[in-house]
């Protein structure tokens, strides 16, 4: 699904994706919601789904970092297909979770997420690759040199303790400029 832009916006993508849908013959199968789609609904939509896709233009955002709907495939179990705009597509396709692919071409788009739906041993590669990267982040996993921490009863040393002080002092010793205010925010 893809949420319009808010009244006096230009569509842009949510338009794109209008005219693509019908384009491909797909008005059926890819499905615009309108704004405030309910978290309940949006989980059904997302349940219902076998492939999670996750397509934009190259920019920053999608450039730069792993986005929030990556989160929704490791959360649903759902093979992703998204663009291959830096880290995300890179993560997407160094863990083999999904198919990265080039959002200029519609006719790409279609034949990746054709195969991720055609191709049983592919989708299912997909899934296992989704839950070992869940176990390997498994809160327990993740939190074992603080639980370990913990367990053995120590109290963390506070602000002033002398190990830290002599560390912040050597560290400003080192970098006087982090002692100064700074001359305009930030």
């Amino acid at each position: 699904f893809c949420y319009p832009p808010p009244p006096g916006q230009r569509l842009g993508e949510a338009s794109r994706l209008l005219r693509l849908r019908t384009d491909l013959d797909l008005t059926g199968q890819v499905l615009l919601h309108p704004p405030g789609l309910a978290h309940t609904t949006r989980d059904g939509v997302v349940k219902a789904s076998r492939v999670l896709v996750v397509l934009a233009r190259p920019g920053i955002e999608n450039d730069t970092c792993l986005r929030l709907r990556l989160r929704d495939a490791l959360l649903y179990r759902l093979p992703v297909l998204i663009d291959a705009h830096g880290a995300s597509g890179a993560w997407v396709t160094e863990t083999g979770c999904g198919l990265a692919v080039d959002t200029t071409d519609p006719a790409d788009v279609a034949a990746a997420l054709s195969r991720l739906l055609t191709d049983p041993a592919l989708y299912h590669s997909c899934v296992t690759a989704l839950s070992a990267i869940r176990n390997a982040h498994r809160y327990a996993t993740t939190t074992g040199p603080l639980l370990r921490f913990l367990e053995r009863g120590r109290h963390a040393p506070d602000a002033s303790h002398a190990r830290q002080t002599a560390a912040v002092a050597e560290l400003l010793g080192r970098r006087p400029a982090l002692a100064d205010p700074p001359t305009h925010p930030i």
